[in-house]
């Protein structure tokens, strides 16, 4: 009997020594894994990084192209943009837009035939001269939804834009459309055939902008990013 107690005793031993052979190669196996996991996500970080920075670098994390970029955290925005967007005009937003913007009679029509309306049509004007422009006077961030920042000639900074000076953008290109209407029907234009002044002349002259104005912000970021 006491023989074969120590031919089990070795036994368990030898299994006791190969287990924790096998938990050894195990672990180091698992860790070597470990180890490659860890290097791909730095190596994939790294990367990452590289490309935000040269996104950041090109401006793609605003608006004007390409859906506005990833995410990233700016936490002072008026800083970044006098920094980093200074091919501004010089003179105010609202000359800059009188001067600039293009209104035409197909607008106009659009409008007066109800294709779309005048907020839409001026938030094509808008977003247009945004990505026409070779100086820059409007900008928004594709991660901050329905704001917009324009670059104030007076306070010579960049600034958040207010209900007050969208409409007066809005207000301007309503009178320049007004206006093209009005030669329209000075000199009998073929684009007016068919078209019931009296029932549609309206629709060029509305006075509600303040129930639209988050409507019309939206329509201005949303076509400034597609540009």
């Amino acid at each position: 009997m006491p023989r074969k107690n120590v031919i089990v005793n070795d036994v368990e031993s030898t299994n006791t020594v190969v287990s924790l052979d096998k938990l050894h190669d195990l672990c180091i196996t698992q860790f070597g894994l470990l180890h490659e996991m860890i290097t791909t996500i730095d190596r994939r970080c790294g990367e990452l990084d590289v490309k935000l920075q040269a996104a950041i670098d090109r401006g793609a994390l605003g608006g004007g192209g390409g859906g506005g970029g990833a995410f990233v955290k700016i936490e002072d925005k008026i800083d970044y943009l006098n920094k980093n967007k200074n091919n501004v005009i010089n003179e105010s937003i609202l000359s800059f837009v009188l001067r600039s913007v293009e209104v035409r009679e197909d607008h106009v029509v659009a409008i007066l035939k109800g294709n779309a309306t005048i907020y839409e049509i001026i938030a094509q004007c808008m977003a247009l001269l945004y990505v026409d422009s070779s100086q820059d006077f409007l900008f928004v961030f594709g991660f901050q939804k329905y704001t917009l920042y324009y670059w104030s000639d007076d306070k010579m900074t960049w600034d958040k834009m207010d209900r007050v000076v969208l409409q007066s953008l809005f207000e301007i290109i309503q009178k320049k459309l007004i206006g093209v209407y009005t030669n329209m029907i000075q000199n009998k234009s073929d684009s007016m055939r068919g078209i019931d002044i009296v029932d549609n002349g309206d629709k060029l002259f509305v006075d509600n902008f303040e129930k639209k104005y988050n409507d019309f912000r939206k329509a201005v970021f949303l076509l400034m990013m597609e540009g």
